[in-house]
């Protein structure tokens, strides 16, 4: 882990900034996680797949009749964790 800490601790916030999109473009799936309605405030969380726009917006569909849809129609707060599959 020290390696991978020193190697990020010497980029610029630019630098580290570009791999994180790179990285994030390069995925197609993540762990969609919204503020559950019922019970209130509790995560909810699942496997989703995204795209990205030209701009680097994060494009989620999401059907009108999933949880995740009533989760963020209450309350638009949410996260998406791209994470590298482990071989």
């Amino acid at each position: 882990m020290g390696h991978i800490q020193d190697t990020a601790m010497s980029l610029s916030l630019e630098e580290r900034a570009r791999e994180a999109r790179d990285f994030v473009t390069s995925k197609r799936q993540g762990a969609l996680s919204t503020l559950s309605r019922s019970p209130k405030g509790y995560p909810f969380g699942s496997l989703v797949n995204y795209d990205v726009s030209p701009a680097g917006d994060i494009l989620i569909r999401v059907s009108s009749i999933a949880e995740h849809f009533r989760n963020l129609s209450a309350n638009s707060r949410a996260s998406l964790l791209v994470f590298e599959a482990e071989s």
